[in-house]
């Protein structure tokens, strides 16, 4: 007997569909309360704000792919460490740093 995956359960034969992003221009409208444009103006800034955002998404995203992108589970705290500079362990003063 040959078990069928779930209809949301991606297979080889079965591409896994690209993450859809929402957008509502008045979402982000509150950041903008402060501003004297009027409301036609925050409209076309947003919306041009969000076409960059689209565009970075859009050049990044099959460059690389990394357990974050495939959803896998990953220590977030192991990588932050990794990455954190320990001042105490690092005896080169700020001058030594600007000399090279």
């Amino acid at each position: 007997m040959k078990e069928t995956p779930p209809q949301n359960f991606a297979t080889s034969s079965s591409p896994l569909s690209s993450p859809t992003l929402r957008f509502n221009w008045q979402d982000w409208l509150p950041y903008l309360e402060d501003s004297d444009a009027s409301d036609e103006q925050k409209r076309e800034l947003i919306e041009a704000l969000w076409s960059i955002v689209i565009g970075f998404v859009d050049l990044g995203w099959d460059i690389k792919s990394t357990p974050e992108t495939r959803g896998e589970v990953f220590d977030l705290a192991a990588i932050l460490r990794a990455a954190v500079v320990n001042l105490e362990d690092n005896p080169e003063t700020e001058e030594e740093a600007r000399n090279g």
